[in-house]
């Protein structure tokens, strides 16, 4: 009953980021995009070294984006069965419409990630808190990533009205961030680090 509890909890959370996420325009989204860009450059010139590997992620229209150029210094995430996978395009054009309408690296024409080397990976998100909690979409991609890959530094990439005040329901299997880069913050929530 616990389980069907926190379930029920994280759904209405999910719902309703998910709405004041649709009410935050395109218009405004564009208007703070450079902010978190540079937000988001300035914690990867803090963290990453040459021998780091750095995944970003190609939004939906309304979440916020994750791309830096040259995009084929990137590795970004395919999915994969029910995984994800992160290649680096060979061009600004390697990329392919998946089933949800994402862009992802056209599997033949990318090179895969080295899970062996350091990582760190962006993702995006419905919900984050002051802690690290997170809530995505749903379909548990990232989650199993960050199980199957626990040593990879994760930066969650969200509008600041996707910052909750208050802690957000989680389940055993959710994943939490280490970082969360919005326009108006760069916040550490661990201190794990690559």
């Amino acid at each position: 009953m616990e389980a069907l509890s926190t379930q029920t909890v994280k759904a209405d959370t999910r719902r309703r980021f998910r709405e004041a996420r649709q009410k935050f325009t395109a218009a405004q989204g564009r208007e703070v995009s450079a902010a978190l860009s540079n937000n988001l450059k300035r914690l990867l010139k803090d963290l990453v070294t040459p021998e780091t590997q750095v995944a970003l992620y190609r939004a939906l229209p309304e979440e916020a984006s994750a791309v830096l150029e040259p995009m084929t210094d990137y590795f970004f995430p395919r999915i994969r069965g029910e995984t994800l996978e992160f290649r680096k395009p060979l061009n600004a054009h390697g990329f392919e419409l998946n089933s949800f309408k994402i862009p992802e690296p056209i599997e033949h024409s990318s090179q895969i990630i080295d899970v062996r080397r350091p990582l760190l990976v962006c993702c995006p998100a419905v919900a984050v808190d002051w802690q690290g909690g997170r809530i995505g979409m749903g379909k548990g991609y990232y989650d199993r990533f960050f199980d199957e890959h626990p040593h990879a530094l994760r930066v969650g990439v969200v509008y600041q009205i996707q910052v909750s005040k208050t802690r957000l329901p989680a389940e055993s299997w959710d994943a939490s961030l280490d970082w969360i880069v919005t326009e108006k913050m760069i916040l550490r929530t661990s201190d794990r680090s690559l």
